[in-house]
């Protein structure tokens, strides 16, 4: 038995076109070169709420609402002086109006024919609003989860923080503690030199949980988005000197600390609350993770429209696996074990330079040093005639 390809050809009419036509999932439309609409199915009936008797000879524009009619018009009319072929998978995702004002969205495809009247376009439309109200639903379900996630994190924070404050006050409170007791009972016995150290490290102890609280308090603010940056004139050089003064008196007895400035306006504009805990942060840690005797530079100048602060030491340097979690809430590098911290201070001190529009960049080498490098930009206050 044998079959010929023209025993499937099935010759078609007017009537099965029309069936054809009619019986389609998707709106059909086609429209002449003056966007006249000429046919539509009954499926751009059920869609817009139209008889088709009210859409024939009505520019296309009919089914758009009116704020964006005059736009349309002229993209039908670019389209039909360049016509070309648009799949629905690349197709355009627009805004249709039903009969009674509510607002369908749609997506189109185009194609065309020519014949001796012209162009014809033949537009084929898709209600796709049960998709978008899927994607709606999907995306509040994520922005539920990431708010979720983030709730989540803040409790973990919080009970980091909470955890700390158990930990990590108790201990040098303990410490102030019995050198005051010590102090009391035995003022009568104890030299004059060693009275002055006992109350010496008690300061140091003091500054040390002043400073520990400070920045939990700010990484509090900031994670509850209350980090606010006001900024006013300021003298940065005074100020950065008398940090550098301060920390050398409290901390830095047994270092030597050189501070340099050059180009330095008289005046810029910063939030001195958020550059405090920066420069002291820095510096601290400077002096925590250098041997005594080393040499600690502290740096200011102008370079490129920014203010740059450096500080570099002579220390312990920071493992090159460590440099990516530096600034993280808590993290704490392998060889800074033995020194006393809870892994806060160069998380606030990244918070505080980004509020500034800032950046912070760390540079270190085992055994020989490290150098952090805070980049603000340079505001200065207008001139005045």
């Amino acid at each position: 038995m044998t079959s010929d390809n023209n025993d499937l050809y099935y010759p078609l009419d007017e009537y099965h076109f029309r069936t054809i036509l009619e019986t389609a999932s998707e709106g059909i439309l086609i429209t002449n070169e003056t966007g006249a609409i000429l046919l539509i199915n009954r499926r751009v009936e059920q869609m817009f709420g139209y008889d088709r008797q009210e859409l024939i000879g009505k520019e296309i524009e009919i089914l758009l609402p009116e704020n964006i009619r005059s736009t349309h018009i002229r993209q039908r009319r670019g389209y039909v002086e360049s016509p070309y072929s648009r799949s629905m998978g690349a197709g355009m995702e627009l805004v249709g109006q039903h009969r009674d004002g509510k607002l369908i969205p749609v997506e189109v495809s185009l194609s065309y024919i020519r014949d001796a009247g012209g162009v014809l376009v033949l537009a084929f439309v898709t209600d796709i609003t049960q998709r978008k109200q899927l994607e709606d639903e999907m995306q509040r379900t994520e922005n539920l989860r990431l708010e979720l996630e983030k709730k989540q994190e803040q409790v973990d924070f919080k009970q980091r923080l909470l955890s700390f404050v158990s930990h990590e006050f108790r201990t040098p409170l303990t410490r102030i503690q019995l050198s005051i007791e010590m102090l009391e009972r035995y003022m009568d016995r104890i030299p004059a030199e060693k009275q002055r150290e006992r109350i010496q490290s008690i300061q140091n102890e003091i500054l040390e949980l002043t400073q520990a609280l400070e920045n939990m308090l700010a990484l509090s603010k900031n994670w509850a988005g209350k980090l606010q940056y006001n900024p006013i004139l300021v003298d940065i050089v005074a100020m950065c000197r008398k940090n550098y003064r301060q920390t050398q008196l409290l901390e830095g007895r047994h270092h030597r600390m050189v501070f340099h400035t050059k180009d330095v306006p008289p005046l810029v504009q910063c939030d001195p609350i958020l550059l405090q805990p920066v420069i002291s942060n820095l510096l601290s840690n400077a002096i925590k993770y250098s041997p005594k005797g080393s040499t600690i530079h502290q740096m200011l100048y102008c370079e490129a429209n920014q203010i740059v602060l450096q500080i570099r030491d002579q220390g312990i340097g920071i493992p090159t696996e460590a440099l990516p979690h530096l600034f993280d809430a808590f993290y704490r590098a392998k060889n800074s074990s033995e020194k006393k911290g809870a892994g806060l201070g160069l998380a606030i001190t990244k918070d505080c330079v980004e509020a500034h529009d800032g950046t912070i960049e760390c540079q270190s080498e085992i055994g020989k040093g490290t150098t952090f490098t805070v980049r603000l930009p340079l505001t200065m206050p207008p001139t005045t005639f």
